[in-house]
């Protein structure tokens, strides 16, 4: 078995490496330890639609939630999150979602203007694959359960490491649990979406040779990638 990369986690080098050419170590979650665990789940976090039928093991949990992942249906995925990581994980989700969109608009602009080989140049698509479980392209491996907690291996888009996803057994469901997302990268992510579809406009409003746009999307993107270094530093 190859090493793991526990935690899921936005690979922040993926992300500004893809992006604004910076490498960063580190990760925009950690895994939380099995022993920090102190909250209390309501009742009222399941619904009344989960029948017996319904129970799912680790790895139908996990596999569900890719199911919702690539479908779109965010709604559905949140319930098979713990209650207190909902919104930051969706919103983390959405921002990458946001820049996969951003970059095809992207991608379109300079494959019209510049050629298809000049666009592959600039792709960053990578970001898809950046969080953990929560990525566009994961294979799931294997699960261990030990009482109401359990390990999911998984592998994202091919690499090693691989990688984790920890759940915890509440009332009987599994739920993904996961350290939320650090605050303000979620909003960087949706500022360098932002980067892109402004840089394509100008690609289409005026002509740029690929040294230009390089230049343009470099400037632009610099003070993000410095703030998504800074967040995600130490991480």
């Amino acid at each position: 078995m190859q090493a793991v990369s526990k935690g899921l986690f936005l690979r922040s080098a993926l992300v500004c490496g893809a992006l604004v050419g910076a490498t960063v170590t580190g990760a925009c979650e950690r895994e939380r330890s099995p022993g920090n665990e102190s909250d209390v789940t309501p009742k009222s976090e399941f619904s009344s639609r989960y029948s017996s039928d319904e129970i799912l093991s680790p790895m139908e949990t996990v596999r569900r939630v890719r199911e919702h992942r690539l479908s779109g249906r965010l709604q559905l995925l949140e319930t098979y999150l713990i209650s207190e990581q909902r919104t930051p994980v969706v919103e983390l989700i959405q921002s990458v979602d946001r820049l996969r969109w951003a970059n095809g608009v992207l991608q379109a602009a300079v494959t019209n203007h510049l050629g298809p080989a000049t666009a592959r140049a600039f792709d960053r698509s990578e970001a898809a694959n950046a969080i953990g479980v929560f990525s566009r392209d994961v294979d799931l491996l294997d699960e261990r359960v030990v009482a109401d907690r359990a390990v999911v291996t998984i592998q994202v888009a091919g690499r090693v490491p691989l990688e984790e996803a920890n759940l915890v057994r509440r009332e009987g469901r599994w739920l993904i649990q996961t350290d939320p997302p650090i605050p303000g990268v979620a909003e960087a992510l949706n500022k360098l979406a932002q980067v892109l579809v402004d840089t394509a406009r100008l690609l289409d409003e005026g002509h740029m040779s690929a040294e230009e746009l390089q230049r343009e999307l470099l400037l632009r993107e610099a003070s993000i990638g410095r703030r998504l270094e800074t967040l995600t530093s130490g991480r």
